[in-house]
């Protein structure tokens, strides 16, 4: 057998072995996330190859970011003539992530991640499909736990990404599958020679700006030199960390009924019973709790995980604010955790009647003092004690207001393509019910524009190239 043939025998086994660990079978409808490098264009062609021993269902998604002008088109055009060539159906969408990092005040990196996860949520609720397949290989592997490592992550951290997994995202859940995490960057490339195709290669993938890419080229080379097999002994750490991971979850698990509650998008806990646990457990019990509440663990370190410890053997009628809006409450009996307001700000009663702004100038509504200016687009947006939006500067020549919710609004979180029931954005953040007619909303005739301290609406953003916006800032008057 040729070299050829074995890379392809190779990757295709590990591929599917992949499939049939995650449980996707005949009938099964993949969407496979192609962006056009040598990882997805492997994995499309090895599930394509695959796909008449299985038969399952295949559908190929591709996001254009938007960050690489025509280089950005012209992986965009190789992607739709890739699907072309092999008769498969492409759904292909492009995004923001500029605009969006802005408003949101996060790194490209992440941003670009959130967009795009939230694009291929999106084809897989419009195509029923049963999973995402994701290009990630064991190189990327690698990178993650050594970044965790660097940051200070926990024992969860080091586990890396999982082969499969279900994950909530933008109120869809979707089960994400892996099937090169065993293999090498290395190996894609030998399987995309061994097909005669030729790739695209991301020049952004050699920014220094990008923190994955300063691990890729800096810091594993000079670890291979300390350690020609640092990426195995990477993954061996991950393995070990999945392991320990596994057990305290089965502990977890077993102590649920009797430690935890859940009621309302809220958890409680049995503060006794959870306050006697070994650390560990312990610790891992409040990942699980936040994790619940807020769909996910970003911004949350020891230092949070270990004050909360040391809350539930405290006195009662504490309170811990925690990133990401949560609140954390020690009463009597039981420690509750919920989703808190949009800052550490405290809100005025709800608006009782729509306020019509002042614009550019300040307006008084009801416990809300509100200034809207014209002013750079990327001037600094966010002071102490404010919500604050940069939105179009076409919306200052409209009529716009403060007023809390009503029945039957609708909205279009910045980055969706789609408007949903305000109500079910409310839902999707984790709003608790007794916060979300606190929220102030700015309006305009064509709709919600903001929703104070959590989301601009995609048709309300600021345009590509607009060298002004309008921030709109909100803060208590007290």
């Amino acid at each position: 057998m040729g070299k050829q043939a074995c890379v392809l025998d190779r990757v295709d086994a590990l591929v599917r072995g992949a499939l049939r660990q995650s449980g996707l079978g005949p009938g099964a409808r993949i969407v496979a996330a192609v962006s056009g490098g040598p990882d997805s264009i492997a994995l499309l062609h090895s599930l394509k190859r695959l796909r008449g021993e299985t038969a399952f269902e295949l559908h190929g998604a591709h996001l254009d970011h938007g960050l690489r002008g025509e280089s950005s088109a012209a992986d965009a055009r190789f992607v739709a003539e890739t699907f072309r060539g092999v008769g498969l159906p492409l759904t292909s969408g492009r995004a923001d992530v500029e605009s969006f990092r802005a408003q949101r005040r996060m790194s490209v990196e992440e941003a670009a991640r959130e967009v795009r996860y939230d694009f291929l949520a999106g084809v897989a609720v419009e195509r029923k499909a049963d999973a995402v397949a994701l290009g990630h290989t064991a190189d990327d592997q690698a990178e993650t736990v050594l970044m965790h490592v660097v940051r200070g992550s926990g024992i969860a951290g080091l586990v890396g990404m999982q082969p499969s997994g279900r994950r909530e995202i933008g109120g869809a859940e979707v089960l994400l599958v892996r099937p090169l995490l065993a293999a090498t960057r290395q190996d894609t490339l030998e399987y995309c020679r061994a097909l005669g195709v030729s790739p695209r290669l991301d020049e952004s993938n050699q920014s220094p700006l990008m923190t994955r890419n300063r691990v890729r080229m800096e810091v594993m080379p000079l670890l291979k030199e300390l350690n020609p097999q640092v990426r195995s002994a990477l993954l061996r750490l991950s393995g070990a960390a999945q392991e320990q991971v596994s057990h305290l979850d089965q502990q977890v698990d077993a102590l649920r009924p009797d430690v935890m509650r859940v009621e309302g998008g809220e958890v409680a806990l049995a503060r006794r019973l959870a306050g006697k646990l070994p650390d560990p457990v312990k610790s891992h019990l409040l990942r699980k709790a936040i994790a619940t509440v807020k769909g996910d663990l970003k911004g949350i370190h020891k230092t949070h995980l270990n004050r909360m410890a040391r809350m539930l053997t405290g006195p009662a009628s504490k309170t811990a604010l925690l990133p990401g809006g949560l609140i954390f409450t020690i009463g009597y009996d039981e420690a509750t955790l919920s989703a808190g307001a949009p800052s550490s700000i405290d809100l005025p009663p709800p608006l009782t009647r729509p306020h019509r702004l002042r614009v550019p100038g300040a307006t008084a509504a009801e416990g809300w003092l509100v200034t809207a200016r014209i002013e750079p687009a990327h001037s600094e947006t966010s002071h102490a004690g404010e919500l604050t939006a940069r939105l179009s500067r076409a919306l200052a020549g409209e009529p716009l207001s403060l007023r809390a919710r009503a029945p039957g609004d609708r909205f279009q979180p910045l980055g969706m393509r789609g408007h949903k029931k305000l109500k079910d954005f409310f839902i999707d953040e984790k709003i608790p019910r007794t916060h979300r007619d606190h929220l102030p909303l700015l309006v305009s005739p064509k709709g919600v524009a903001w929703v104070a301290g959590r989301r601009v609406a995609e048709w309300a953003k600021t345009p590509p190239g607009d060298e002004d916006a309008l921030h709109v800032r909100l803060k208590r008057d007290r």
